[in-house]
């Protein structure tokens, strides 16, 4: 069962200048397969504190993707940011593979190779196929909301997005960017704050924009707080195409911390022994260590 962190007073009302100082993961950053703008973007994303994040890039020739793991390499020294490709195929420096209902054969290649998949799915009907396929994230689900079905007794969901919601299967989705290209007509009407609230695993990709900025349309546009945005945080390093060890050392000494300091830790029922022990029960039950569970 999920805790909420109890939020010292002093920090339930949230400002930019604390917003921006939180470690941040994307799940989804699409750029171009060219080792200079890698270079520059993630230089860019590391002054935004991104502290993990997952490149979406059409790699052609192995002396493209080898100057591309260079680069992310040099960035990881110079920046502490850790990034990892993910591909429309598979092959070596790839950890993931993005695909859309046309590539269902590039899904075989990625399970043959051991890679998961993330499956875009633009409408209703691609959720049945993203599940038969054995996605692994879900891209875009804007459309998801249209499987639900409401009563007197409230929103329920249908087969397709109660099995992704039973199975923690996390959503990538985006803000700024659906409204840009037309998807939705005001940031007020985007479905992820509903979703998160009915206990779908919600991450933010903001695509282009400034991680901080669509926060911020988070805090100001819904009433976010620091626990749904560590909600956010952990959904979505739980949910990255990154080894264990990996995810669970930034969950531990980076993320954690950095919103420990905000709760009131005096509480009865908050958890204060959360980074203890990476061996412990928590540790061991799919990543939730960190005081949520």
């Amino acid at each position: 069962m999920k805790q909420e962190l109890d939020i010292k007073p002093e920090y339930k009302a949230l400002d930019r200048q604390l917003v921006a100082q939180l470690p941040k993961v994307i799940l989804r950053h699409d750029i171009e397969a060219d080792a200079r703008e890698v270079s520059a973007q993630l230089a860019a994303l590391a002054a935004e504190n991104v502290v993990y994040v997952e490149l979406r890039c059409e790699v052609a020739t192995e002396q493209q993707r080898q100057e591309i793991a260079n680069a992310i390499q040099e960035a990881q020294t110079q920046h502490g940011i850790e990034a990892r490709i993910v591909g429309t195929t598979a092959g070596e420096e790839v950890v993931g593979v993005g695909v859309d209902k046309r590539a269902a054969a590039q899904v075989a290649e990625a399970h043959t190779a051991y890679l998961p998949v993330s499956f875009r799915c633009d409408d209703p009907a691609d959720f049945p196929l993203a599940i038969a396929h054995g996605a692994d994230r879900i891209s875009g689900a804007l459309t998801l909301y249209e499987d639900f079905s409401v009563n007197l007794e409230g929103i329920s969901a249908g087969p397709a997005s109660a099995y992704l919601r039973d199975r923690e299967v996390p959503l990538e989705m985006s803000l700024s960017a659906d409204l840009d290209a037309g998807l939705i007509d005001d940031i007020g009407d985007h479905p992820l704050p509903l979703l998160q609230q009915l206990g779908f695993t919600c991450t933010l990709n903001p695509q282009g924009h400034n991680i901080t900025d669509e926060m911020m349309l988070l805090v100001e546009g819904f009433d976010y707080g620091l626990e749904e945005l560590f909600e956010l945080t952990v959904n979505a390093i739980e949910g990255a195409f990154a080894p264990i060890e990996l995810r669970r050392s930034l969950l531990n000494d980076v993320i954690a911390p950095a919103y420990q300091q905000f709760a009131d830790m005096t509480e009865p029922g908050v958890a204060t022994d959360f980074l203890d022990d990476e061996e412990d029960e928590a540790a061991d039950s799919g990543l939730r260590i960190t005081g949520l569970e």
